[in-house]
């Protein structure tokens, strides 16, 4: 019984100094991971390059991996390329 009181008044007293002192707002201000932004990342000559390397290497997986379906599509649907299926199920 006795512990039981300790503990609610340490309790009612920690809400209590919570309640009190409050928060301030500097914590919420946040902290980005990266500063990659237009104005600062593109300013310089690394800056561009490393960004036009990160296009190239996204555009080659997205035409290359995987046995290359986009570019496969892609050329099927142009004039480029005819498809070898002349037997599709459900046409």
């Amino acid at each position: 019984m006795k512990t039981n009181l300790i503990k609610a008044i340490y309790l009612t007293f920690g809400l209590s100094s919570l309640a009190l002192t409050g928060c301030s707002d500097s914590w919420l201000k946040p902290e980005p991971l990266s500063f990659y932004e237009p104005s600062v990342t593109l300013s310089t000559k690394e800056g561009l390059e490393a960004a036009l390397t990160t296009c190239h290497r996204q555009m080659r997986y997205y035409y290359m991996e995987d046995n290359g379906p986009a570019l496969a599509t892609e050329m099927i649907f142009s004039d480029v390329a005819v498809t070898a299926v002349s037997d599709f199920s459900g046409c």
